[in-house]
């Protein structure tokens, strides 16, 4: 079958291309993009600077934000330490170290944060800046590294000038990084180089969405214009609404009044002058007013926001959240099923598995760093033990359906007792 246009009112046959539209350019959209280039040239650090600063200022005046961010790092970047030796007692004594250790004046160089706090920062660095990194200091401390303390400063030694990119990383011919350039921040607000670090030294992390990518980019950076227009529009509607109820009624006169004016004057309480307010009153609750002849009132009514805004901003709000992979759901459930919640859980654990592995790399190698000088102090601990870090488990949703569900997968022997712990955050040796 052909296709046919009109042209000069004669039906002629239309030439079928072969191809992808997406990169036909048709005018009646923007045109397609012609290069390819490396993220790091698309999103350059001045630019890069600029969404990291519109980012932090969401996350500080938007709650929708605060609270999205918290959400996700309690989903892939809370923790519990699990020793796995065969001995209960020696367990108990490994968790006790180790939680001995996390506590803020002991891993924390700047004795500000704990670990679990610290790995909740990791994360939220990861996830609005792009990247994070932790450094290890002698005495088995940890320093956390913002995304932009990463650079390439003014004052950067000689020696290393030539060698280092604008990102502050040093590459071999790979591409693998030698050197990661950390700089501090100065009196006067500019960054200043600090210290030079190999790989060993630093534990880095981000998002990251292609091979060449050197730096990691926020995953918010395709929903910051929505938040942002989500906000101004909900101050416009707020500012609208505010002027309907400073303008609460109006008094309409037919102009056949006799006197124009009360009985007496509400201040003065004495016969009315040329200054005397024709109306005077306040809007109590309850208030009564008796109107001049042929004088009536028309109340003022805010239709606002209307039906189809908040429809309108449920849809953006949806968009917007899928930024961190957050279903509706969690930020309103009430127009839900229970299998509708579950289902969203579910499909939201996927996500949080693969977002939560990164920050699980960055604990065993916390780990492996640490543990072996822990264990020289417990008596009967080998130089090396199994060891599980446990992710925060699910909250519940329906609690009696959930335990009826458990009991079946175990009873079918798809499941364990020890894998259903797991998964609700508890250690199953507690538990029994």
């Amino acid at each position: 079958m052909q296709n046919f246009s009109v042209v000069n009112s004669e039906l002629t046959p239309k030439t079928k291309s072969l191809g992808y539209n997406a990169v036909v350019d048709k005018g009646r959209r923007r045109s397609p993009k012609t290069r390819v280039q490396n993220e790091n040239k698309v999103l350059s650090r001045r630019n890069r600077e600029k969404l990291v600063a519109t980012i932090k200022d969401l996350s500080r005046n938007d709650a929708v934000v605060g609270w999205a961010l918290r959400k996700h790092q309690d989903y892939v970047s809370t923790f519990t330490f699990q020793a796995k030796t065969d001995d209960t007692e020696l367990n108990k004594k490994i968790e006790k170290a180790w939680n001995k250790w996390s506590r803020k004046e002991n891993c924390d160089i700047a004795q500000r944060h704990n670990l679990n706090n610290i790995m909740r920062l990791f994360e939220a660095g990861k996830a609005f800046d792009g990247d994070s990194a932790l450094l290890k200091i002698k005495g088995f401390k940890l320093q956390g590294v913002e995304s932009d303390r990463i650079g390439k400063a003014g004052n950067l030694p000689k020696s290393y000038e030539k060698i280092t990119n604008d990102e502050g990383l040093v590459l071999d011919q790979y591409g693998a990084v030698r050197r990661y350039m950390i700089n501090k921040r100065g009196n006067s607000g500019q960054l200043e180089y600090q210290s030079s670090v190999t790989p060993d030294s630093i534990i880095f992390g981000g998002y990251f969405q292609r091979f060449d990518q050197l730096r990691g980019i926020s995953p918010m950076a395709a929903s910051v214009n929505t938040f942002m227009d989500i906000i101004e529009c909900n101050e416009a509607l707020l500012l609208k609404c505010k002027k309907h109820g400073m303008f609460g009624l109006a008094i309409q006169s037919d102009g056949t009044s006799e006197s124009g004016f009360g009985e007496f004057d509400a201040e003065t309480g004495e016969d009315p002058t040329e200054d005397t307010e024709r109306y005077d009153f306040e809007m109590d609750m309850g208030y009564k007013l008796e109107l001049e002849k042929g004088d009536s009132i028309n109340m003022f009514e805010s239709k606002t926001p209307s039906n189809e805004y908040q429809d309108y901003v449920t849809l953006m709000l949806r968009i917007a959240l899928l930024a961190f992979d957050i279903p509706y759901t969690f930020f309103d459930s009430k127009g839900s099923s229970y299998s509708a919640n579950k289902q969203d859980r579910a499909e939201y654990e996927l996500s949080a598995k693969q977002k939560r592995q990164d920050n699980l790399d960055a604990l065993n190698n916390i780990a492996e760093w640490v543990l072996p000088e822990l264990l020289k102090d417990i008596e009967g601990a080998e130089t090396e033990i199994n060891y599980e870090f446990i992710p925060q488990g699910t909250p519940w949703i329906d609690e009696l359906k959930e335990v009826q569900a458990t009991q079946m997968r175990i009873a079918s022997g798809v499941s364990n007792r020890a894998l259903e712990c797991k998964k609700k955050g508890l250690e199953f040796t507690d538990v029994i």
